[in-house]
């Protein structure tokens, strides 16, 4: 080797690592600012993310194992048609499934029910209101609950059972109901839980003892429910009755209640003459004619145990907020998909019905008859099929005007008699 390709080697050898440390230190900066930026900020995702510490990949999977998981379901939107029996089933069905250890409901639903606007003031009592919120939304909130509460105890498929717990920002009219059988409520601090009242209006013109009677049952039935949680009798009935006085004194940090005026804290006045809450007051949720509980309201009558504005906040009043991990549910997705196949239902029952009208049976010949009554058959089944399976959640108005009745039952009758009259006309 001659000298200069000696001295050529040296030099190579010497800038080498040089050359090596300029490429390789930036590549590493940029990867490390990278690795920064995936840092979430949610200390539920940061627990999610978070690497257990073990010696062993065995260690890992029973530290993993270890860390309690939560499965957030938010109700919001329109209580009964959004949020339904039928679109809960399809839910819980995802939440056995992931089979977390917490089952945090997060209410914040609009004042209505099956497509229709509920208003809680007593001009608008004697109209249909009182009738959606203590009928359909009742019963709808009834059986919601035994989804929730007892067919989770009592299902053998649930390998563990979830901690339920619910968080209320917005629970009026229909939706109040579901929230009464939960024993672990969390409030927001904006919350607004009530609009149940004028029960007292419901079935004017009625014998008065028949009336009683129907106002005494459904009264019952909301207070059942608030057994299962933690809602005294006398509360749900303030919220549902505007002659009922209701107020408190604490004793030993204990709320003690009175079904009249004698308590410190006046809950609820008898709503009579002077002391009738404006309209303004009752949408504003300040009403106290009726009790609507707010965060305040709630905490000091023990219904709540905490308030919190976040789901941090939750997690934290939970002592899990270091370690939970969040189940990725889909229940948004579910309840979505649900509402859009109940939107496209009455769609279908309104444009079925309008064709079956639109069929001639007075053709010339027998054949071109009985053709057209087998059309009109299949249109009207077709109706039937979408009122029978989306019953608890169609617009009685969407029925009302394409069959004829507001009620789901009364058109699943009235499409069935139409449908055997034409197979006799056929025969």
């Amino acid at each position: 080797m001659n000298k200069a390709t000696s001295l050529l080697v040296r030099c190579g050898a010497m800038l080498l690592p040089m050359y090596v440390t300029a490429l390789v230190l930036p590549a590493v900066a940029m990867a490390q600012a990278a690795d920064e930026k995936k840092i979430e900020t949610s200390a539920v995702t940061k627990s999610a993310d978070a690497k257990p510490v073990g010696d062993s990949a065995a260690g890992k999977e029973d530290a993993e194992a270890d860390r309690p998981s939560v499965y957030l379901m938010p109700l919001e939107g329109e209580f009964g048609r959004r949020i339904s029996p039928q679109s809960l089933v399809r839910v819980l069905a995802d939440v056995k499934k992931n089979q977390p250890d917490y089952l945090i409901l997060y209410f914040n639903m609009e004042w209505a029910f099956g497509g229709q606007q509920v208003n809680a003031d007593a001009a608008s009592a004697e109209a249909d209101s009182l009738s959606i919120t203590w009928n359909n939304g009742l019963f709808s909130a009834t059986e919601m609950s035994t989804l929730l509460i007892d067919s989770i105890r009592d299902d053998k498929q649930w390998k563990k059972k979830p901690r339920v717990i619910g968080w209320v920002n917005k629970a009026m009219g229909p939706s109040a109901f579901l929230a009464f059988g939960f024993k672990e409520l969390y409030y927001h601090p904006d919350a607004h839980h009530g609009g149940l009242g004028y029960t007292d209006f419901m079935f004017k013109g009625s014998d008065e003892t028949a009336r009683q009677k129907q106002i005494s049952l459904r009264l019952g039935e909301a207070k059942g429910m608030g057994e299962k949680g933690c809602f005294d009798g006398k509360i749900v009935q303030a919220m549902a009755d505007t002659s009922t006085v209701l107020s408190m004194t604490m004793e030993g940090g204990e709320p003690k209640l009175f079904m009249d005026d004698t308590g410190e804290i006046l809950l609820t006045d008898d709503g009579k003459e002077g002391n009738r809450d404006t309209l303004q007051d009752i949408k504003r949720g300040l009403g106290n004619d009726v009790l609507t509980l707010s965060a305040d309201t709630a905490l000091k009558l023990k219904i709540s145990k905490g308030t919190v504005a976040s789901s941090d906040e939750l997690l934290e009043q939970l002592g899990i907020i270091r370690n939970a991990k969040k189940v990725d549910g889909r229940s948004d997705k579910i309840f979505n998909e649900w509402e859009s196949e109940v939107r496209r239902a009455e769609t279908e029952i309104a444009d079925s019905m309008r064709d079956y009208r639109d069929v001639r049976p007075e053709r010339d010949t027998p054949n071109a008859r009985s053709e057209a009554r087998d059309r009109q058959i299949s249109l009207l089944r077709k109706a039937l099929n979408r009122i029978e399976k989306y019953s608890k959640c169609l617009n009685p108005r969407v029925l009302a005007q394409s069959v004829g009745s507001g009620s789901a039952d009364q058109c699943v009758s009235l499409l069935k008699d139409q449908i055997e009259l034409l197979k006799q006309m056929s025969r």
